[in-house]
């Protein structure tokens, strides 16, 4: 019999990055409603004192940890000129550089965007795999200097480098990198083998049935011819997203009590709120703020009517500190 053509562990793993970077490429034109390509990924084996360390000088990146079927550290790195684009363009801007960015502002749209890309391709690795691989949350990193760049070292001596192309429609042409410890390897290599003889094994699905001999004739629909209409759209790719329930949550005020005060309570008492009377409750969409407003009874029941949306910069700063709280 004669024996399976060896696979290349780098060849294997840019075509999984391939699959991999294509839903991270939707979930980030999502969130910056433009068309995004990534493509042509470039993957080498480097041992880490032949890297080039000062060439990520000047990127902001993610580090996560994957557990379940692929156990291992990895980081996404993009240039921090190039995430200015995408974080300006989230917020609504135009990504020419129009709309002025402090740095938690945009630390704070870097990790939600390269969190949403994480996500997205990790999905699709283990859907692609056949197993179940999990990730941790994000660890965002500001490569500004020397100590800094240290975090990327694997824990063995071999990093493996991906280059991508990337390409945000109208404004940006860059490349970006993605590292993995280079101990991955064998584990992708043996897993994407499987499923790449899997999906080449897949039979062909079977052809419909014939109809039966009685059945009834079909013809074609015939519809009145619409009229076209202009429709306000909310954005790009989100009509499969409108029907999903969100929680919506007002708040009151808070107040902090020490256990003794709590245990003392009873029936009648009163705890003072940190807030005034009349000031504006705080609205939170899937606990994070969204909006504030003023409390109205709509006959039996209390209501929010709402007098202020919070602009894109208060959700993106709200969005750094869940990130950071959960890293």
């Amino acid at each position: 019999m004669p024996s399976s053509p060896r696979v290349d562990p780098l060849d294997l793993l840019g075509e999984v990055s391939n699959i991999a970077m294509g839903s991270a490429a939707t979930a980030l034109s999502q969130l910056v409603r433009r068309r995004v390509q990534i493509t042509s990924p470039r993957a080498e084996s480097l041992s880490w004192s032949a890297v080039n360390r000062s060439a990520f000088l000047g990127h902001v990146g993610v580090g996560v940890t994957t557990a379940g079927a692929v156990e291992s550290r990895s980081f996404l790195l993009m240039r921090e000129e190039d995430v200015r684009v995408l974080v300006e363009l989230m917020m609504g801007g135009d990504g020419t550089g129009s709309r002025p960015l402090d740095r938690e502002l945009l630390l704070s749209g870097a990790g939600e965007a390269m969190n949403q890309m994480m996500g997205s391709a990790t999905t699709a690795l283990a859907e692609f795999l056949g197993a179940t691989v999990t990730i941790s949350p994000p660890e965002v990193l500001v490569l500004d200097h020397e100590e800094a760049v240290e975090a990327l070292r694997p824990a063995g001596e071999e990093v493996v480098r991906v280059t991508f192309r990337l390409v945000v429609e109208g404004l940006l042409e860059s490349t970006f990198y993605q590292l993995y410890d280079a101990a991955v390897l064998p584990v992708l290599v043996e897993l994407g083998t499987r499923a790449a003889r899997r999906v080449a094994g897949s039979p062909p699905p079977p052809p419909p049935p014939p109809p039966p001999a009685d059945a009834p004739a079909a013809r074609p629909v015939e519809f009145e011819p619409l009229e076209p209409r202009t429709v306000p759209h909310p954005g790009r790719n989100l009509d499969l997203l409108l029907d999903v329930p969100l929680q919506v949550t007002v708040e009151l005020g808070r107040t902090r009590m020490r256990i003794r005060d709590v245990l003392s309570l009873g029936l009648g008492a009163v705890i003072e709120l940190e807030r005034a009377a009349g000031e504006p409750v705080d609205l939170y969409v899937n606990e994070r703020l969204f909006a504030r407003g003023e409390v109205v009874v709509i006959e039996e029941n209390f209501g929010v009517r709402v007098t202020e949306i919070l602009s894109p910069e208060h959700r993106l700063r709200g969005l750094g500190r869940a990130l950071e709280d959960g890293a």
